[in-house]
């Protein structure tokens, strides 16, 4: 499958760096990269790609002054590019995400091997390690998880590592789902299953905990469907939105049963946990 490349720059301070990847993720952008001289990477697949896809990016009418080119990558160059700009990661101090052409961390609590082939699940994303930071301090021995939009699978992998009994992925995107499975391959994940589908893959009150980083339009969309998945007494992690989205999110999950636990953030980004009564 080939890849179109966007370079955005100059993108100057973290702040406008969230603000052009949350627009990218709604327009159906897979992954990121970032290179030197506040230049930013965006990649969209085929598939997702069509003329004109960035006319209506408000990010970009709002700062005229960015410069946007394109590109075409193919499949092999594709992956040439992931190995040249992707770099381990460690998660609160405990998690150390890395490639297999990475060394391993000694020391490191846990430790997830991907094929780095979408940056919006390889851990450097904000909403990625805001939500391996509140999992971790979650006790999940013997639970059943659900992670929704899996993408390479490492929320689903890292709550297996916590010892979950069973865990889940669902995720729309083919691309997503291969990697994903692949990824449950290389680090030994034998009590669970990776599924190409939607919300409608959802069983009702089966879940301990379900994981749910997507964005703010999807996340109010199928809250109903997340909340029914959940057991009582079960808590729901969301993320993919921004710290001014809290209001709309805590009405949804109000409406649908869920009480508020907490919320983190990172530079404009949220993460909040729930618990259904």
């Amino acid at each position: 499958m080939n890849f179109h490349e966007f370079r955005f720059e100059p993108i100057e301070n973290e702040s406008l760096k969230g603000l052009l990847l949350g627009e990218l993720m709604e327009l159906g952008f897979e992954s990121y990269a970032e290179e030197e001289g506040e230049c930013l990477l965006g990649y969209i697949a085929e598939d997702h790609y069509r003329q004109g896809l960035l006319d209506d990016c408000d990010f970009l009418k709002d700062n005229p002054l960015i410069k946007v080119t394109e590109k075409v990558l193919d499949d092999k160059n594709w992956n040439e590019e992931w190995e040249k700009n992707y770099n381990p990661v460690l998660i609160d101090g405990k998690c150390f995400v890395r490639a297999p052409f990475h060394e391993p961390m000694p020391g490191a609590r846990y430790e997830i091997v991907i094929e780095p082939k979408m940056a919006f699940g390889t851990a450097h994303h904000e909403t990625t390690q805001l939500m391996a930071t509140w999992l971790m301090e979650q006790d999940i021995a013997g639970q059943t998880v659900l992670d929704m939009g899996c993408g390479t699978g490492i929320l689903a992998i890292l709550a297996n590592k916590m010892g979950a009994s069973y865990v889940k992925g669902i995720d729309n995107d083919e691309w997503a789902w291969r990697n994903a499975l692949e990824n449950f391959r290389l680090n030994g994940v034998a009590q669970g299953d990776v599924l190409l589908g939607d919300v409608r893959q959802v069983e009702k009150e089966k879940y301990d905990l379900v994981l749910a980083n997507i964005n703010r339009n999807i996340l109010l969309q199928d809250l109903p469907d997340y909340a029914e998945g959940l057991k009582a007494g079960g808590k729901i992690l969301l993320s993919g939105f921004y710290e001014s989205d809290r209001d709309s999110i805590s009405k949804k999950t109000g409406e649908n049963g869920l009480r508020f636990i907490g919320i983190k953030s990172l530079n404009l980004w949220a993460a909040m946990l729930f618990i259904k009564a």
